[in-house]
């Protein structure tokens, strides 16, 4: 296994350029402006992919993930999410990102700020980017995961 590599710094979307940092960043940039073709950009197209979010049940495939991206974008304002406390295994054609996140209240999303452990794993494509094969949050606190739940309901 090789040893991980402890960026500092955050990620929120709006880093400058730098291998292998931009799968990441285009990832919470398209999720922190609700923006469905950046999304789309960033992960892969196919029946592989998956995500487990901190409510519901996991979901497979694109198709599937792209329609909840979608509904999501479409009925809340965007969420202000940073990626922290990161380390990146580079694995060949594979990169995975283990880390924290945390959601930032705004003033259109007023909400206590959570926080969750994330993972992201990416494959290197034909075209030589990272394309998100999955992505998991688990939320921190059970008391937040709960009144998160409440609040979709």
């Amino acid at each position: 296994m090789p040893e991980p590599k402890s960026p500092s710094g955050s990620i929120t979307g709006t880093e400058p350029p730098g291998d292998p940092r931009p799968a990441l960043s285009q990832f919470y940039r398209a999720f922190n402006e609700g923006d469905l073709s950046l999304m789309e950009e960033n992960w892969e197209h196919s029946d592989d992919v998956s995500a487990i979010p901190p409510i519901g049940e996991p979901r497979f495939g694109w198709a599937t993930l792209r329609a909840g991206y979608a509904r999501g974008f479409a009925d809340s304002p965007p969420l202000r999410t940073e990626f922290f406390d990161f380390a990146l295994f580079e694995c060949g054609e594979i990169l995975v990102a283990v880390g924290r996140e945390r959601e930032q209240p705004s003033p259109e999303r007023p909400t206590p700020s959570l926080g969750a452990r994330t993972t992201n794993i990416f494959h290197r494509a034909t075209d030589g980017r990272w394309r998100l094969l999955h992505h998991h949050v688990s939320i921190d606190d059970p008391q937040q995961l709960a009144a998160v739940a409440a609040r979709l309901r």
